[in-house]
């Protein structure tokens, strides 16, 4: 289905072409892997896209390589846009939209680390940031020691990247720190980040941020401009994670609009007669259904970060995540049932008394 244009890249490990699809005609990028992929991790980034990225299309294991075909990305690399100079408010943008796009990494089940966070692999296109290059990204897995391939780029990969520890979220926070202090280090007033920087490059991994969100709210703090305090998609549902508002395709947000339409009208047709004579009691009998539908939606794609209710879901296993999803939905349902109950039970109380009055 793809007509190969030009080689980009061609080594022992891997291919990189620019193809054409034979029935669409778009351009993408194919890379095939030789060694040292990990099927699991692309198939994460095919279902959960996202717009400051290059999203993986397609993949297909074929023996002993893996092909996978992404985005093509019409713009250049931050690396050539820093030599030529850009502005204070472009470079604001960029770090704003690369943390936003980590974030979505480091959030998914289980977390994605990107690992080579460098000028070179940051492209813009139409000056907005998109990550590539995901051959050295992995997952968080825990209770282990240490990472079994040294790898990173020299002056960007943290320490632990060194076979010291384990690289996770704060791994990508630490090549943060060197970006942000490349970027703004011709600045007049580039040292206002430099509290910011000296945290992100600590050595020890604990003394560094938590996590993205902590430095993002940093970051906008040394600016002083809220405006910057979301990313460029400016919506609070995609803050949120919630399915549908995270840059699925189109297809993927017919199919959850659909099931939004099903669910609304079939909580809508609920009735109950010993709830009749409770005030809003059949309004709130429909409201908890309807909640309870969606959660088949919601605690599966992650929406709200259900998931993240419990530390199972960091676990590399299907069945614990699994169970993990199991354990969040019924205690979400749980939850919800007690609150409807006690709302209506003390509303049809009210009522009763002031009946009696």
């Amino acid at each position: 289905m793809y007509e190969k244009i030009i080689s980009i890249q061609k080594e022992q490990d891997k291919e990189i072409y620019m193809v054409r699809h034979a029935l669409s005609k778009k351009t993408f990028i194919m890379k095939i892997l030789h060694s040292s992929f990990d099927v699991h991790l692309y198939d994460q980034l095919m279902k959960h896209p996202h717009p400051n990225m290059a999203n993986v299309v397609e993949y297909d294991k074929n023996a002993d390589q893996l092909i996978v075909v992404e985005e093509y990305v019409n713009g250049t690399t931050l690396e050539y846009e820093m030599s030529s100079g850009m502005s204070s408010k472009m470079k604001i943008s960029i770090i704003m939209e690369l943390l936003d796009v980590l974030d979505h990494l480091h959030h998914l089940c289980p977390p994605v680390i990107h690992r080579d966070i460098k000028p070179g692999n940051i492209m813009l296109e139409n000056h907005h940031v998109k990550l590539i290059d995901f051959e050295i990204a992995r997952n968080v897995l825990p209770n282990k020691e240490k990472d079994t391939q040294i790898l990173g780029s020299v002056g960007y990969a943290a320490p632990e990247q060194y076979g010291f520890a384990q690289s996770d979220q704060r791994s990508d926070i630490y090549a943060i720190g060197i970006l942000i202090k490349e970027l703004f280090s011709s600045d007049v007033d580039g040292e206002r980040y430099q509290p910011l920087i000296d945290r992100c490059l600590k050595l020890d991994p604990d003394a560094r941020y938590a996590d993205i969100k902590e430095l993002r709210k940093d970051f906008v703090r040394f600016n002083g401009d809220r405006k910057f305090s979301v990313s460029k998609k400016q919506d609070i549902l995609q803050s949120w994670n919630v399915a549908g508002f995270r840059g699925e395709s189109l297809f993927v947000k017919i199919c959850i609009l659909l099931y939004f339409v099903f669910v609304l009208c079939f909580s809508m047709m609920a009735t109950s007669e010993r709830l009749d004579h409770v005030p809003f009691g059949i309004l709130l009998l429909k409201l908890c259904l309807f909640v309870i539908l969606m959660l088949i939606l919601w605690v599966p794609t992650n929406s709200f970060h259900l998931l993240e209710m419990f530390p199972m879901h960091r676990s590399p296993h299907k069945l614990i995540r699994f169970f993990n999803g199991c354990l969040v939905w019924l205690c979400s349902a749980f939850l919800i049932l007690l609150v409807t109950s006690f709302i209506s039970t003390s509303v049809a109380e009210i009522f009763r008394i002031e009946q009696k009055n």
